[in-house]
């Protein structure tokens, strides 16, 4: 069984303008809704693969219930805690003409400590040994620290295989319960070695200290430049494919799903990677944030390489 585990949902406003100018009456010519937050993401895309996942997390209010009804038409089976707190809301702007989106987000109102306790309880009654758990995206506000490091204390108990895509200071509780995998972009990788950039050979070398710190497989995703896995000591570049970008948001989170999807169907760490870089650039070509074309995502893939790289 696969679960995945979103401590902060969203509901996402994506707002279509013509136009972002300042001092100007910016008016949007299209409204719409859409799931936010990592881990929703990545069960959406495991549902569209027909792999059978179970969202959890913590949703609230008026936006959690559109959330939830979102990921169940998804074909998502959701099992969330519901506190009072209602569920943030995100806006995102798509300007015409323009690349990428601008993503207004907030931190929503945290989550109380009877919810956090039910969250555990439900993970420690659900899991067993040899599932798969994805818990990506920073945090609500109230849950701390030591709230995660206890929660992947308990994946861990259980014998769960994990996998991480937490930054915004988290990173080195996550690393800490040596995931089997964690997914970090190249603005989060500096963030975490508290530099503002590295070189490519002091990138490969920190990669490949992360792998010593037991984590199997690092990867790094380099947006329009592909990605880098550390594993087994040995670094290798995978090539992004040439598409026309519609929308950015959930590319990191759908390549997530990829690996994800592939591992859990026996296909290689190299395999899975080619997996996730096509249905990444699949979704970077469609509006929603994990909108794919299955068909679009078979042709990518033949065209997804990779080498080892002298380190």
């Amino acid at each position: 069984m696969i679960y995945t585990i979103t401590l902060n949902p969203s509901l996402d406003k994506i707002m279509y303008l013509k136009q972002l100018k300042q001092g100007s009456d910016n008016n949007a010519y299209k409204t719409v809704y859409d799931i936010g937050g990592k881990a929703t993401h990545v069960s959406v895309i495991l549902s569209k693969f027909k792999t059978y996942n179970v969202a959890m997390g913590f949703l609230g209010g008026r936006n959690g219930q559109m959330v939830e009804k979102m990921l169940n038409s998804s074909g998502v089976i959701t099992d969330f805690i519901y506190d009072n707190a209602q569920t943030r809301l995100s806006t995102l702007l798509r300007v015409d003409n323009e690349e990428g989106s601008y993503l207004i987000t907030n931190k929503g109102d945290g989550v109380s400590r009877e919810s956090i306790n039910k969250l555990f309880d439900k993970i420690r009654a659900n899991l067993s040994k040899g599932d798969y758990v994805v818990v990506s995206g920073a945090p609500p506000v109230h849950f701390t620290k030591e709230d995660l490091n206890e929660m992947f204390d308990i994946i861990n108990e259980k014998e769960a295989v994990l996998f991480t895509d937490i930054a915004k200071g988290f990173m080195q509780t996550a690393i800490d319960a040596k995931p089997l995998l964690i997914k970090p972009n190249l603005k989060e990788f500096y963030e975490y070695w508290n530099v503002e950039s590295l070189d490519k050979k002091d990138i490969y070398k920190k990669m490949l200290s992360l792998n010593d710190m037991g984590i199997r497989y690092t990867v790094l995703s380099l947006g329009k430049d592909g990605c880098l896995l550390g594993f087994k000591r040995e670094i290798y570049k995978f090539n992004a494919i040439d598409i026309l970008e519609k929308n950015d948001t959930g590319c990191g989170d759908c390549f997530l799903a990829g690996i994800v999807y592939g591992l859990y169907n026996g296909y290689s760490i190299f395999n899975s990677l080619k997996i996730a870089t096509s249905i990444a650039s699949s979704k970077a070509n469609h509006e929603g944030c994990a909108e794919v074309d299955l068909n679009q995502v078979r042709e990518f893939y033949k065209n997804v390489a990779y080498k080892k790289i002298d380190v």
